[in-house]
């Protein structure tokens, strides 16, 4: 029998159920990864995803394609400057095996998640599904839109400032207005001149091809009134990082992303059919 099997499974919130759901067995890179995504995807309601792959024949693909762009970065990074990745902060984590993932794969690596829910609930998840990796794993109550919160929440946790970091943001930019965003990029930037960040954000809707634009609107407004919210935030990556003091190093599209691996068919052609990217920033001047 499995052992997931056998246990409770937890109740996520619904963006964390959706992209989960979506994502299916590409959610996660590790077995502790899995371990925990099997005892979170049926802790609500799944047809709500169902619907949503069906009206929006996307869906999946972007969901997919996102988990594996951040993974690309992240170990571009361990290749290219690898004392960078062996600090991972992930603001707004939610219920994502990401940084589980990467602790399972690198044992020098160590992690911290800031959230404002769940935090206590992943905690038990993490230490009875994750064991291996758990004491090298911090998760810390705090409002990832608050850069003030993010600077008290990771004081005294064990991160070292001294040290380059890697902060990831998966679908955060989404959800917290665009001063928040800059602010935040900027703290997390200016915490080492080595440090990066990778970042997924949403192209607006009327730079990218036509009807793709309107359906990538019509599929981020049901999100948000889901949850709600009147809409979600855009962002031109560019601007967002000369706003932020920042330099652009690479963007990932699900049209590159759905090639390089291989997809028969590709999901996607062309760079502007979607309006998702993933980026990777570097600090562009002094950001202190």
């Amino acid at each position: 029998m499995d052992p997931a099997a056998t246990v409770p499974h937890v109740h996520v919130g619904a963006t964390s159920d959706l992209i989960l759901t979506l994502a299916g067995d590409e959610a996660a890179f590790t077995p502790e990864g899995r371990a925990l995504v099997r005892v979170m995807l049926t802790g609500t309601d799944p047809q709500w995803a169902q619907a949503m792959a069906r009206t929006h024949r996307h869906a999946v693909p972007h969901a997919r394609l996102r988990k594996w762009s951040v993974w690309q970065f992240l170990l571009r990074l361990a290749d290219e400057e690898p004392r960078t990745v062996r600090q991972l902060i992930v603001p707004g984590a939610g219920w994502s095996p990401l940084a589980i993932d990467w602790l399972a794969t690198n044992p020098h690596a160590r992690a911290w998640e800031l959230d404002i829910e769940n935090v206590e609930a992943k905690r038990a998840l993490v230490q009875k599904h994750a064991r291996g990796v758990a004491p090298r794993w911090r998760n810390r109550p705090c409002d990832a839109a608050d850069p003030g919160a993010v600077s008290s929440a990771l004081s005294g946790s064990g991160w070292d400032a001294t040290q380059p970091t890697t902060w990831v943001m998966e679908g955060l930019l989404y959800y917290i207005a665009p001063a928040a965003a800059i602010s935040l990029i900027r703290t997390a930037l200016a915490s080492h001149p080595d440090s990066r960040m990778i970042a997924e954000v949403g192209l607006p809707y009327d730079s990218i091809h036509q009807p793709a634009g309107d359906a990538c609107r019509d599929y981020h407004d049901q999100i948000a009134r889901a949850i709600g919210r009147d809409h979600l935030h855009t962002h031109q990556p560019t601007e967002l990082a000369a706003a932020c003091g920042a330099r652009v190093e690479a963007i990932m599209d699900p049209a590159t992303a759905s090639r390089l691996r291989g997809d028969s068919p590709p999901a996607f052609v062309h760079p502007l059919d979607s309006t998702q990217r993933v980026v990777l920033l570097a600090p562009a001047i002094s950001l202190g």
